[in-house]
């Protein structure tokens, strides 16, 4: 008797629970703006990779081109930095989310 009363109590809480209205979207919290907003980064001064031997002690900064497209450094081996691009560990095309 003591079990079945028991067992009916707990259904009857998780039942209480249940059959609410689903959350409206203005009763979620709003995100301040200023979390919404990356802090400043700072351009990058050189590259160093030492696992392949990369030392570069000059980055030019990128910008667009006429069309809108990515502005191309003039030499093959000049890195580049585009600075209204993704910063560093911010969701880019080279840090994009996806399954793990």
């Amino acid at each position: 008797m003591m079990r079945r009363t028991l067992f009916l109590l707990v259904a009857l809480a998780a039942l209480a629970g249940c059959g609410g209205p689903p959350p409206t979207p203005d009763l979620v919290p709003a995100v301040p703006a200023a979390a919404a907003t990356p802090p400043p980064v700072a351009e990058p001064t050189g590259l160093a990779i030492p696992a392949i031997g990369v030392q570069v002690d000059s980055i030019a900064r990128l910008e667009l081109d006429e069309q809108g497209a990515l502005q191309v450094p003039a030499e093959a081996g000049t890195v580049g930095w585009y600075p209204l691009g993704p910063a560093p560990g911010e969701i880019g095309p080279a840090n994009t989310p996806g399954p793990r």
